[in-house]
C-alpha cells in the first residue's frame, strides 16, 4: 500500500486540496483500503483508490461546509441575543403561560427542539446529538417553530416586514 501513497497525494493535490488536508485524506483512504482489502481483494487498485479518494474529498467538503454553516448560525444567534434589550424578556406570568400554550400547539419534536434550545440553553450541536438529528435539521425545526409562533402572535418577521414595505413603496 505504501507504493500508492504518492499517487493518492498527487491526486488530492491535483484536486486543489491543501497539503495538510491531503495528508489527512490520504491516511483516511489508506486506512479504509486496508480494512476493505482484507475482506475481498481488489483487482484494479488504482481505480479503486481514486474512487475512495474522491469520496474522501466529498466527505471532507461536506463536513467542512456543515461546520461553517453551524458556526455562522451560532455567531448570528449570539449577535441577535446580545442586541436584545432586557425589557423584551417575557417577565409577565400571563405572557409566559400564553407562550407555553402556543409552544404546546407545535409538533412534539419541534417542542423538544425549542425546549432544549431556549429553556435548557443547549447549543445547536448539543440539541442535534441529544435528539439524533443533524444541526441543519435542528435549525430547520427552530426556524419553522419561530415562524409558526410569529403567526400565532400575528407578528411579521423582519424579512416579511421589509418585503411588505418594499411592496407598498412600489405601489405608490
Amino acid at each position: 500500500m505504501v507504493e500508492h501513497r504518492p499517487y493518492l497525494y498527487a491526486f488530492m493535490r491535483a484536486q486543489g486540496i491543501e497539503r495538510d488536508t491531503a495528508d489527512d485524506l490520504v491516511s483516511i483512504v489508506v486506512e479504509r483500503y486496508a480494512r476493505r482489502s482484507t475482506e475481498v481483494p481488489v483487482e484494479r487498485v488504482r481505480s479503486y483508490l481514486r474512487a475512495m479518494a474522491k469520496n474522501a474529498i466529498i466527505d471532507h467538503q461536506r463536513s467542512h461546509h456543515r461546520e461553517t454553516l453551524v458556526a455562522e448560525a451560532q455567531e448570528l444567534e449570539l449577535a441577535l441575543e446580545a442586541e436584545r434589550p432586557a425589557d423584551h424578556v417575557v417577565a409577565d406570568s400571563f405572557a409566559a403561560q400564553e407562550l407555553m400554550l402556543k409552544i404546546s400547539s407545535l409538533s412534539p419534536k419541534t417542542q423538544k427542539v425549542i425546549k432544549l434550545l431556549y429553556f435548557d440553553e443547549l447549543s445547536v450541536p448539543e440539541v442535534a446529538r441529544a435528539l439524533g438529528m443533524t444541526p441543519e435539521s435542528v435549525w430547520t425545526f427552530r426556524s419553522r417553530a419561530v415562524r409558526r409562533l410569529r403567526e400565532l402572535y400575528g407578528q411579521a418577521s423582519a424579512r416579511e416586514a421589509q418585503a411588505a414595505a418594499t411592496t407598498s413603496q412600489g405601489a405608490s
